[in-house]
């Protein structure tokens, strides 16, 4: 029985992945295919991942050496399974065998010595063993190879049973790591229960069962706080952001293997609170290290330390992509473009794969400042190599960009994100052309002949406020936020036009009640992207513009000239002092790794703030720019003298509440 690290269950799921053979030179296939080159081809980095198993150097409870093989292992798989590259195919094989014989006696793969096993990150990097073992089986084309791999994976599993759980000297799970109340070591429920769907061993289940009874975390039932649905995430009693969310990952699996749709409830939940109070503009969370902190207000309030994680997007991603499978809804669709497009691709390091630089970024910046500002997980293997978590993470979420853009459904195909090329998976044979994301406009033709009547369900993004569809030229109706099926017997040259507005709108921070200056800055975003100022494209960035306008505000673009560096988008808007604000798309920006290209999202911006004053003596309004002028130039508005001391008080008053600026 072959391993399923997609697994699925009729009963549950609407959305299914599907084999695609894809060509062309879409954006999502150029962020599945950059890590093949940069990262997954180094024979360096897998020869020191293995290292890790055969001399296991971690004696330190703060290592994870470990977990690289297998973070790097999944992504590998996951790439290999959109570009069928067969170099990367051979790497990936050679890995593993290297692996198996890495194996120790009682079946473990572990880096860590005798002494401190069971503690610390060891549980954590014997999950991610198990999960690129899995991906792996997914992709194995020899029968005998993935029959060791099976074998090995379930000696790993049972050295891990036979030191956790309740009754003799076993230790219980959330007391196998001093970190995060242990809510590290109960992430490996996932593996377990893909290991139960893969062998059918009742012991895995009833293992995974004693996970979940856990609730995740040492004194806190995390299963239930989501449930009850009142507390936030970030007011949990432990919120390291990207562990709790693999922990909800394999409650998605463990609902699917068991029936329990009590699991699913508590994982949407979770999820919709994620939304909205940690999800940022970007697509990421933790705006403090990587913690949940209620980033949705707190991402325009300056702080000294790294933020919006990479290892976060990823796992964000995954858990995303995990209900749009189960449940089929657009927004998660739409939450999934809003990472792809912005904290995933903008984690490239595409321009500064100099000695030492690792080929993805850890942390981005979404106030004034560089990328590159520090590695992630940073762990120096015994000859000073050095490598880090979110770079050994960040393949999955490159692939699974492109992975999720084409789903089977039932009675046909969905499209949850778009690029040009060909595409065909089964039956389905269709091509796209569009300058999407950076361009609204995509025209699909269907090629073959479809041999019965197929659903073809297209995504209308949420911020689409004007979009409109038509098929073979007739326009049909189509809702914001939502899928449109179209469902007909296709023949070649049938065509789908989509055209969705993409006007760059201007957002305001929200009001942190913790720190008033945040309120202060403004972010600009243009279909799925959000636009920053980079230093090389804008030399003011980092100084404040003059713009006051409601949220969803639409900026006129004035000519400008263009970026200099690879992007994907630029405009130049113009403030009120009719300075120009030159923008490129974030995934673009800040890839000098250095303060010359230092960049930013949230923008601090002067208010003008007007008020219309009545003139009395005209019975005329006055319209005054408070953060443009003086008091006594506000007073000289009103003829009436009398009043101009009364309205003085009245105007500073004024300005005190709102928190206004005074240019003088």
């Amino acid at each position: 029985m072959r391993a399923d690290c997609w697994s699925t269950k009729e009963k549950y799921d609407s959305f299914f992945p599907v084999p695609v053979r894809y060509s062309g030179s879409g954006f999502l296939d150029g962020l599945a295919r950059w890590p093949v080159e940069h990262q997954l081809l180094n024979d360096e980095a897998w020869d020191h991942f293995i290292s890790a198993y055969e001399t296991q150097p971690d004696i330190d409870l703060g290592s994870w050496k470990g977990e690289f093989w297998g973070k790097c292992m999944r992504g590998a798989c996951m790439t290999y399974a959109w570009t069928r590259d067969e170099k990367l195919y051979d790497r990936i094989r050679r890995s593993v065998e290297g692996l198996l014989a890495a194996q120790l006696p009682d079946g473990s793969f572990t880096s860590f010595a005798p002494q401190v096993r069971f503690n610390g990150w060891d549980v954590w990097s014997r999950k991610y063993v198990m999960l690129g073992l899995e991906h792996f089986l997914a992709i194995c084309r020899d029968g005998a190879l993935a029959d060791k791999v099976t074998s090995a994976l379930c000696r790993h599993a049972d050295a891990i049973m036979a030191h956790i759980g309740t009754g003799g000297d076993r230790i219980p799970i959330t007391k196998t790591s001093n970190y995060w109340l242990g809510m590290n070591s109960c992430s490996l429920l996932e593996p377990v229960v893909l290991l139960y769907n893969l062998t059918g061993k009742k012991e895995y289940l009833d293992f995974a069962a004693y996970i979940v009874q856990s609730g995740f975390a040492d004194g806190a039932n995390l299963i239930t706080l989501a449930l009850e649905d009142r507390l936030c995430p970030y007011q949990y009693p432990v919120t390291k952001a990207y562990e709790m969310m693999s922990c909800f990952e394999g409650l998605i699996e463990y609902g699917r293997a068991t029936g329990d749709e009590q699991c699913f409830v508590a994982v949407r939940n979770f999820v919709k609170k994620v939304i909205g109070s940690d999800r940022t503009v970007i697509g990421c969370c933790g705006c403090t290290h990587e913690l949940f902190d209620h980033s949705t207000v707190r991402q325009a309030t300056f702080y000294e330390g790294i933020m919006q994680e990479t290892c976060v997007t990823v796992t964000w991603m995954k858990l995303l992509y995990q209900l749009l499978r189960l449940d089929g809804d657009a927004l998660y669709a739409d939450e999934m473009e809003k990472a792809i497009f912005n904290a995933m691709a903008g984690s490239l390091n595409t321009d500064s794969l100099r000695a030492g630089a690792l080929p993805f970024d850890s942390y981005a910046p979404l106030l004034f400042g560089p990328r590159g500002r520090e590695t992630g997980g940073r762990q120096q293997f015994p000859d000073k190599y050095i490598y880090g978590c979110c770079a050994a993470i960040a393949s999955a979420g490159t692939s699974l960009a492109a992975l999720c853009s084409v789903q089977k459904i039932r009675g046909g195909y969905a499209l949850t994100q778009y690029q040009s090329g060909r595409i065909v998976a089964e039956d389905l044979d269709i091509t796209v052309k569009t300058g999407y994301p950076a361009d609204g406009n995509i025209l699909i033709t269907w090629n073959g002949t479809a041999k019965d009547t197929t659903v073809l369900r297209l995504r209308v993004p949420g911020w689409a406020e004007k979009q409109s569809v038509a098929v073979n030229g007739e326009t049909v109706q189509s809702h914001t936020g939502s899928w449109l099926d179209i469902e007909r017997s296709w023949q070649p040259g049938d065509t789908v036009e989509i055209r969705l507005e993409m006007p760059v709108l201007l957002f305001n921070a929200p009001d942190n009640p913790d720190d008033p200056k945040a309120k202060d800055h403004v972010a600009f975003v243009k279909g799925p992207l959000v636009l920053c100022r980079d230093k090389r494209f804008d030399p003011h960035a980092g100084e404040p513009v003059r713009l006051s306008a409601p949220d969803g505000t639409r900026m006129a673009v004035i000519p400008g000239e263009k970026p200099d560096f690879p992007h994907l988008c630029a405009v130049t808007l113009q403030d009120e002092d009719g300075r120009p604000v030159r923008l490129c798309d974030f995934s673009s920006a800040g890839k000098t790794w250095d303060d010359r290209s230092s960049m930013e999202v949230w923008i601090e911006r002067i208010r003008s703030f007007h008020r219309q004053l009545h003139d009395h003596s005209a019975g005329k309004p006055a319209l005054v720019s408070l953060s443009e002028s003086r008091l006594p130039c506000l007073c000289s508005v009103f003829n009436d003298d009398s009043m101009q001391n009364s309205i003085s008080g009245f105007i500073f008053q004024l300005l005190v509440e709102e928190n206004l600026r005074l240019s003088y």
